[in-house]
């Protein structure tokens, strides 16, 4: 059975922007890649600034810093 995953982008002020949740399940059992478009929960644009992105998978978690310039 494949394990859950979800990827979060958080902002500094812990407002959730952003959650995405998969199946993470691949054939050779690499990691993938995550791909965020700097979008919103409604698909529009965030606003500049720093967010922490979360990637979980199991009980495994990974936090990014991503800094988005317009």
């Amino acid at each position: 059975m494949p394990k859950q995953s979800s990827r979060s982008a958080v902002s500094i002020g812990s407002d959730l922007v952003k959650e995405m949740r998969t199946d993470a399940s691949t054939k050779d059992g690499k990691a993938g890649r995550v791909v965020w478009y700097t979008d919103n929960t409604s698909g529009k644009p965030v606003a500049k600034g720093v967010y922490l992105c979360v990637v979980q998978l199991g009980d495994k978690y990974r936090t990014v810093r991503v800094m988005v310039l317009r």
